[in-house]
């Protein structure tokens, strides 16, 4: 059994910011495997099958952490069982990369994890949302994307999710010598993404 986690922030205010992505690939990931609806349980929004955890946890991300091992405990996984999806922006606009364990860089839901579970050591998708040096982080992570980048954010999305799949069918290693050191709008990886789409309904 292993857990996949998209982190972001609960409501309509936070929809659509950069700082919620990690909420978006997994929603869109689920769509993909018809995991089915999210219904509520562990602080979050959750869906399973027989071998895979879906979470997005409705804690705000500075909690994120109490959700995240509320689903571990009650699965009896451990964080190398965990793939937990974020932004990152200390990554440029259409780069995805894969990591095990690590510093949360300032990332309060990876912070929130990292307590809760006294380990660092659970891999992450680290989705690279850039910034802009003129405005702060913590404003800029809470922007929407602009309208040219939630044109190509389909594609992106898509990518992520066969990146999470991989993670389960041939592990962390394998991930990272697909996506990492490689801009994804510059590969003909995104050319090639066949689309699927998140279902507004899935999280109702």
């Amino acid at each position: 059994m292993h857990c996949i986690v998209g982190l972001g922030n609960p409501g309509p205010d936070f929809e659509g910011t950069r700082h919620n992505i990690g909420f978006r690939v997994v929603r869109a990931w689920v769509t993909k495997r018809n995991l089915g609806k999210f219904r509520r349980k562990f602080l979050g929004r959750f869906t399973q099958d027989r071998r895979v955890a879906a979470l997005l946890p409705q804690t705000f991300m500075n909690e994120t952490g109490r959700s995240v091992a509320a689903c571990l405990k009650f699965f009896r996984l451990l964080p190398e069982d965990l793939m937990v999806t974020h932004d990152d922006v200390d990554l440029p606009f259409g780069q995805i990369r894969f990591k095990q364990g690590g510093s949360s860089a300032g990332h309060k839901g990876l912070r929130s994890i990292e307590s809760n579970l006294g380990s660092v050591e659970f891999s992450r998708l680290r989705f690279g949302v850039g910034r802009i040096s003129a405005i702060p982080t913590e404003e800029y992570v809470l922007q929407l994307f602009s309208r040219e980048e939630e044109h190509q954010l389909p594609q992106l999305l898509q990518l992520a999710t066969e990146g999470l799949d991989l993670w389960l069918e041939q592990g962390l290693e394998s991930c990272m010598n697909r996506f990492n050191r490689k801009n994804m709008l510059e590969t003909d990886l995104l050319a090639d993404a066949k689309l699927v789409l998140p279902k507004d309904s899935a999280e109702r």
